[in-house]
């Protein structure tokens, strides 16, 4: 561990030199699959992770990382560079939070938008209905309304 790490999560070297990684680590599955990963013999770059602070809260961190591996590809030690991205995660998370609300906001005025318009044309196609019977002979505005179509006369 570098003095930049233990700073990051709060630890002294002692706390945390020689302890168990797992203890520190918030997701046991991404924990397993990193250390699958470098047991595989992959090098690891910009990994998601989040691990504990002494105080408990949650620190998001992206963790660059190789395995040295002896003559029988048996892990021996890593290297690894552990990078804080609480901050970015925290806007992230705010700049997701703000398009969800925005999103929703843009759906009820969409709503109600469609219901004005609804209403509207809903009130046109009445007064088009009473225009149509008040210009044209019954029979001639029943069939028109009901799509036929009707052959030009002269009306009296």
């Amino acid at each position: 561990a570098n003095r930049d790490e233990l700073n990051t999560l709060g630890y002294e070297a002692e706390e945390y030199i020689g302890k168990n990684i797992a203890e520190f680590h918030a997701d046991q599955d991404v924990l397993s699959d990193i250390i699958r990963r470098l047991k595989a013999g992959e090098t690891l770059r910009d990994v998601p992770a989040r691990m504990i602070h002494r105080e408990g809260t949650i620190i998001h961190v992206e963790i660059n990382s190789s395995a040295y591996m002896d003559d029988n590809q048996c892990l021996v030690h890593t290297r690894c560079f552990t990078r804080n991205v609480t901050a970015r995660k925290l806007a992230e998370s705010e700049c997701e939070k703000r398009v969800a609300e925005e999103s929703a906001l843009v759906a009820e005025e969409s709503a109600v938008l469609l219901m004005h318009l609804s209403e509207r044309l809903r009130q046109e196609a009445c007064l088009q209905q009473c225009l149509l019977h008040r210009m044209l002979p019954p029979k001639v505005a029943e069939d028109l309304r009901a799509g036929r179509r009707v052959p030009p006369e002269a009306f009296d």
